[in-house]
């Protein structure tokens, strides 16, 4: 029987799968072009530490508060290179196909924490942070053992062992 080209089973699906594997790695690299080493906005009031500030003026999730003011504010620049090389490090995994599986999971509970400390930011669009734990959690289920333009793929393909190499019929 013919798989329908909507299914997940489908001829078009492993594409779309990497068409979004993709975007969101532009999304990553985007998110990451306004984290401005090395203050990161920190003297300027801008960029990185802007966001910062605001989760702390105005985010409804109090134990965020309390995280962001308690450990990311005292070590605001630490925590700035720490995000920045995180942001890359996804752009980079989702660009490549490379252990995507690992990186998505990180990036489901990057963005919902994000999705939590933004809730309540005036003009902040927190339900996107929401719709990138989305996009995370169904790149984590995704199986990249076949996806085109993976390295993940043509990791599992190399290091495949061929049938009998252990010893069975």
């Amino acid at each position: 029987m013919r798989k329908a080209l909507t299914s997940p089973e489908g001829p078009y699906s492993r594409y779309l799968m990497v068409a979004i594997r993709l975007m969101f790695s532009y999304l990553w690299f985007e998110a990451a072009s306004w984290k401005n080493p090395p203050t990161f906005g920190l003297y300027t009031g801008a960029d990185f530490y802007y966001w910062v500030n605001n989760v702390v003026q105005h985010s409804n999730f109090g134990l965020g508060v309390y995280f962001f003011k308690t450990v990311v504010v005292p070590n605001f620049l630490l925590f700035g290179w720490v995000i920045l090389i995180l942001e890359i490090a996804l752009g980079i995994s989702f660009l490549l196909g490379f252990k995507t599986r690992i990186f998505a999971a990180v990036a489901a509970v990057f963005t919902f924490f994000m999705y939590l400390g933004s809730f309540g930011i005036p003009n902040e669009w927190y339900w996107s942070y929401l719709l990138m734990t989305m996009v995370s959690l169904a790149l984590f289920a995704y199986d990249t053992s076949d996806a085109p333009l993976s390295l993940d793929n043509w990791l599992i393909r190399r290091h495949a062992r061929p049938e009998g190499a252990d010893g069975s019929k």
